[in-house]
Protein backbone atom coordinates (compact mmCIF):
# COMPACT_ATOMS: atom_id res chain seq x y z
CA UNK A 1 0.00 0.00 0.00
CA UNK A 2 2.24 2.98 -1.04
CA UNK A 3 -0.56 5.76 0.65
CA UNK A 4 0.78 3.86 4.05
CA UNK A 5 3.61 4.87 5.96
CA UNK A 6 4.14 2.14 7.89
CA UNK A 7 4.94 0.74 4.55
CA UNK A 8 7.98 2.74 3.76
CA UNK A 9 9.03 1.98 7.96
CA UNK A 10 9.59 -1.69 6.50
CA UNK A 11 11.36 -1.07 3.82
CA UNK A 12 13.15 0.88 5.33
CA UNK A 13 14.27 -1.89 8.24
CA UNK A 14 14.54 -4.42 4.73
CA UNK A 15 16.35 -2.22 2.97
CA UNK A 16 18.91 -1.78 6.13
CA UNK A 17 19.24 -5.68 6.71
CA UNK A 18 19.60 -6.67 3.53
CA UNK A 19 22.00 -4.23 1.45
CA UNK A 20 25.14 -5.26 3.67
CA UNK A 21 24.85 -8.74 2.36
CA UNK A 22 25.28 -7.63 -1.23
CA UNK A 23 27.95 -5.33 -2.02
CA UNK A 24 27.22 -4.48 -5.20
CA UNK A 25 25.85 -0.79 -5.83
CA UNK A 26 22.81 -2.03 -7.70
CA UNK A 27 19.42 -2.65 -6.24
CA UNK A 28 17.04 -3.78 -8.58
CA UNK A 29 12.83 -3.43 -7.35
CA UNK A 30 11.27 -5.23 -9.88
CA UNK A 31 8.34 -2.55 -10.80
CA UNK A 32 6.59 -4.24 -13.68
CA UNK A 33 3.42 -5.43 -14.26
CA UNK A 34 1.66 -3.43 -11.94
CA UNK A 35 -1.92 -4.64 -11.29
CA UNK A 36 -3.66 -1.19 -10.71
CA UNK A 37 -7.37 -2.68 -9.59
CA UNK A 38 -6.64 -2.57 -5.82
CA UNK A 39 -5.21 0.75 -5.66
CA UNK A 40 -8.06 2.16 -7.87
CA UNK A 41 -10.77 0.36 -5.84
CA UNK A 42 -9.19 1.78 -2.32
CA UNK A 43 -11.56 4.51 -1.47
CA UNK A 44 -8.17 5.25 0.96
CA UNK A 45 -5.64 5.45 -1.61
CA UNK A 46 -7.35 7.28 -3.76
CA UNK A 47 -8.00 10.13 -1.44
CA UNK A 48 -4.29 9.85 -0.44
CA UNK A 49 -3.33 10.33 -4.60
CA UNK A 50 -5.55 13.13 -4.99
CA UNK A 51 -4.27 14.64 -1.86
CA UNK A 52 -0.78 14.11 -3.74
CA UNK A 53 -2.03 15.13 -6.89
CA UNK A 54 -0.96 11.81 -8.46
CA UNK A 55 -3.45 11.70 -11.25
CA UNK A 56 -3.33 7.98 -12.15
CA UNK A 57 -2.14 4.76 -10.75
CA UNK A 58 1.39 5.66 -13.16
CA UNK A 59 1.82 8.60 -11.05
CA UNK A 60 1.20 6.68 -7.89
CA UNK A 61 3.64 4.24 -8.87
CA UNK A 62 6.22 6.33 -9.47
CA UNK A 63 5.79 8.15 -5.57
CA UNK A 64 6.34 4.42 -4.48
CA UNK A 65 9.38 4.36 -6.46
CA UNK A 66 10.26 7.56 -5.28
CA UNK A 67 10.67 6.72 -1.87
CA UNK A 68 12.09 3.41 -2.50
CA UNK A 69 14.93 5.40 -4.39
CA UNK A 70 15.77 7.44 -1.45
CA UNK A 71 15.67 4.56 0.92
CA UNK A 72 18.44 2.68 -1.55
CA UNK A 73 20.25 5.85 -2.11
CA UNK A 74 21.35 6.37 1.78
CA UNK A 75 22.71 3.10 1.18
CA UNK A 76 24.54 3.84 -1.60
CA UNK A 77 22.79 1.65 -3.81
CA UNK A 78 21.27 2.38 -7.77
CA UNK A 79 17.86 1.73 -8.41
CA UNK A 80 17.10 -0.55 -11.50
CA UNK A 81 13.54 -1.15 -12.39
CA UNK A 82 11.85 -2.97 -15.23
CA UNK A 83 10.42 -0.56 -18.21
CA UNK A 84 7.37 0.39 -16.74
CA UNK A 85 9.11 2.27 -13.85
CA UNK A 86 9.92 5.31 -16.69
CA UNK A 87 8.19 8.29 -15.36
CA UNK A 88 9.21 12.09 -15.62
CA UNK A 89 9.61 11.92 -11.66
CA UNK A 90 11.93 9.42 -10.98
CA UNK A 91 15.65 11.13 -11.13
CA UNK A 92 17.77 10.14 -13.92
CA UNK A 93 19.97 8.09 -11.42
CA UNK A 94 18.18 5.12 -11.57
CA UNK A 95 19.23 2.56 -14.01
CA UNK A 96 15.91 1.33 -16.26
CA UNK A 97 15.87 -2.55 -17.63
CA UNK A 98 13.97 -3.32 -21.04
CA UNK A 99 12.04 -6.56 -20.93
CA UNK A 100 9.11 -4.41 -23.21
CA UNK A 101 11.85 -3.44 -26.37
CA UNK A 102 13.94 -2.01 -27.88
CA UNK A 103 11.81 1.30 -28.51
CA UNK A 104 11.58 1.95 -24.24
CA UNK A 105 15.27 1.25 -23.93
CA UNK A 106 16.19 4.28 -26.33
CA UNK A 107 13.39 5.97 -24.81
CA UNK A 108 14.81 5.78 -21.50
CA UNK A 109 18.40 6.80 -22.86
CA UNK A 110 16.66 9.72 -25.08
CA UNK A 111 15.53 11.39 -21.68
CA UNK A 112 18.51 10.45 -19.77
CA UNK A 113 18.29 7.01 -18.13
CA UNK A 114 20.77 4.73 -18.21
CA UNK A 115 19.63 1.38 -19.35
CA UNK A 116 19.72 -2.57 -19.94
CA UNK A 117 17.95 -4.39 -22.33
CA UNK A 118 16.72 -8.33 -21.70
CA UNK A 119 13.79 -7.98 -24.23
CA UNK A 120 15.43 -10.83 -26.72
CA UNK A 121 16.98 -12.70 -24.55
CA UNK A 122 15.27 -14.35 -22.83
CA UNK A 123 16.60 -18.18 -22.83
CA UNK A 124 13.45 -19.99 -21.31
CA UNK A 125 11.28 -18.51 -24.79
CA UNK A 126 13.34 -21.24 -26.35
CA UNK A 127 13.47 -19.04 -29.51
CA UNK A 128 16.53 -20.04 -32.06
CA UNK A 129 19.94 -18.92 -31.36
CA UNK A 130 19.94 -16.18 -34.47
CA UNK A 131 17.12 -14.72 -32.91
CA UNK A 132 18.98 -13.40 -29.86
CA UNK A 133 22.39 -13.27 -32.46
CA UNK A 134 20.83 -10.73 -34.28
CA UNK A 135 19.62 -8.73 -31.44
CA UNK A 136 21.73 -5.93 -30.56
CA UNK A 137 21.21 -3.08 -28.25
CA UNK A 138 22.72 -0.70 -30.01
CA UNK A 139 20.38 -1.67 -33.34
CA UNK A 140 16.78 -0.32 -34.34
CA UNK A 141 15.53 1.81 -31.83
CA UNK A 142 19.06 2.19 -30.17
CA UNK A 143 20.25 3.46 -33.71
CA UNK A 144 18.36 6.74 -33.72
CA UNK A 145 19.97 8.21 -30.51
CA UNK A 146 22.65 10.60 -30.10
CA UNK A 147 26.20 9.47 -29.15
CA UNK A 148 25.54 11.10 -26.04
CA UNK A 149 22.11 9.30 -25.34
CA UNK A 150 23.59 6.31 -26.67
CA UNK A 151 26.27 5.72 -23.81
CA UNK A 152 23.88 5.42 -21.73
CA UNK A 153 22.70 1.98 -23.02
CA UNK A 154 25.02 -0.18 -20.52
CA UNK A 155 24.16 -3.27 -22.72
CA UNK A 156 22.01 -6.48 -22.16
CA UNK A 157 21.32 -9.07 -19.68
CA UNK A 158 20.57 -12.82 -20.74
CA UNK A 159 16.92 -13.89 -18.99
CA UNK A 160 16.48 -17.44 -17.82
CA UNK A 161 13.14 -17.69 -16.14
CA UNK A 162 12.04 -20.53 -14.27
CA UNK A 163 8.32 -20.99 -14.43
CA UNK A 164 8.83 -23.80 -17.27
CA UNK A 165 11.40 -25.54 -16.57
CA UNK A 166 12.93 -28.26 -13.94
CA UNK A 167 16.12 -29.48 -12.85
CA UNK A 168 16.38 -31.75 -16.10
CA UNK A 169 15.19 -29.27 -18.58
CA UNK A 170 17.63 -26.57 -17.12
CA UNK A 171 20.85 -26.85 -18.58
CA UNK A 172 19.55 -26.99 -22.12
CA UNK A 173 17.21 -23.78 -22.06
CA UNK A 174 20.89 -22.08 -20.29
CA UNK A 175 23.23 -23.99 -22.86
CA UNK A 176 24.96 -23.11 -25.98
CA UNK A 177 22.76 -20.49 -26.35
CA UNK A 178 24.03 -18.47 -23.39
CA UNK A 179 27.04 -18.66 -25.24
CA UNK A 180 26.06 -16.87 -28.08
CA UNK A 181 24.62 -14.00 -26.44
CA UNK A 182 27.61 -13.80 -24.65
CA UNK A 183 29.50 -13.31 -27.76
CA UNK A 184 26.78 -10.54 -28.69
CA UNK A 185 27.39 -8.84 -26.16
CA UNK A 186 31.35 -8.87 -26.05
CA UNK A 187 31.87 -8.51 -29.58
CA UNK A 188 32.04 -5.77 -31.84
CA UNK A 189 28.87 -5.81 -34.28
CA UNK A 190 30.76 -6.54 -37.69
CA UNK A 191 31.91 -9.69 -35.71
CA UNK A 192 28.67 -10.78 -34.81
CA UNK A 193 27.00 -9.81 -38.44
CA UNK A 194 27.51 -13.36 -39.70
CA UNK A 195 25.20 -16.20 -38.32
CA UNK A 196 26.32 -19.01 -39.51
CA UNK A 197 29.98 -18.30 -38.40
CA UNK A 198 28.38 -18.46 -35.24
CA UNK A 199 26.66 -21.65 -35.73
CA UNK A 200 29.72 -23.21 -37.16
Amino acid sequence: DPSREATYTFLDSFFEEITPLFPDPYFHIGGDEVLAGQWNASAHVQAFAKQHNLKDAHALQAYFNQRVQTLLQKRGKILIGWDEVLHPDLPRDIVVQSWRGQKSLEEAAAKGYRGILSWGYYLDHLSPAKFHYGVDPMSRDGAKLTPEQSSRILGGEACMWAEYVTAETVDSRIWPRAAEIAERFWSPAAATADVESMYA
